[in-house]
Order: structure tokens, then C-alpha cells, then sequence
């Protein structure tokens, strides 16, 4: 399915959000700490059981950062038109 598509068909209720960094704070890890406030923060702040996190697999940085966070591939996402998948992330103890 097109990413296009897939935005689409997004339950009402669900939230998208986005967010990036300047390479230069890589290297404090603030993308590592990121990531791990987010899913406290969604849960306690909005309610949310469940957080989805998804990154390109080229960008390798991220991947190993999510899987590094103890989070589960769950699916990849073909979009003929983009180079590479995407790969959609959650945590290991969340079922579907």
C-alpha cells in the first residue's frame, strides 16, 4: 500500500506526529532520549496504550536506535515510489 494510501485510511482517533534533529545532537543522544519519553508521555499526558514508530530503513541510525529501545518491528510499509521501506516500530509487549 502507498504511503499516501495508508495516511488515508488512518483511523479518526489516531495521532501522527513527527519529529527531527540537527545531526550535531546526535552525539548528546537526544534522539535516544527522545524516543524514550515519548511513550511514557503519551500514555500519562494523552491516554494513548500504544505508540507507533516508523523510520525509513535507510536511515540505519534510526533503526538501531528503536530496536536498541527494545522496540518490535511490527510491519513494513511498501510505497513503490520511495526508496526504501518503511519500517513501522512498537513496543515488544504491545499485541495486535
Amino acid at each position: 500500500m502507498p504511503i499516501n494510501d495508508a495516511v488515508t485510511l488512518v483511523p479518526e482517533g489516531i495521532r501522527r506526529d513527527d519529529f527531527a534533529l540537527r545531526l550535531s545532537r546526535l552525539a548528546d543522544a537526544l534522539d535516544r532520549r527522545l524516543l524514550a519519553a515519548i511513550g511514557p508521555w503519551l500514555k500519562d499526558a494523552w491516554s494513548f496504550d500504544d505508540a507507533l514508530f516508523v523510520t525509513n530503513e535507510q536511515f540505519t541510525q534510526q533503526v538501531e536506535m528503536m530496536e536498541g529501545a527494545g522496540l518490535r518491528l511490527r510491519f513494513r510499509i511498501e510505497d513503490p515510489k520511495a526508496t526504501g521501506r518503511f519500517l513501522a516500530y512498537a513496543e515488544a509487549t504491545t499485541e495486535r
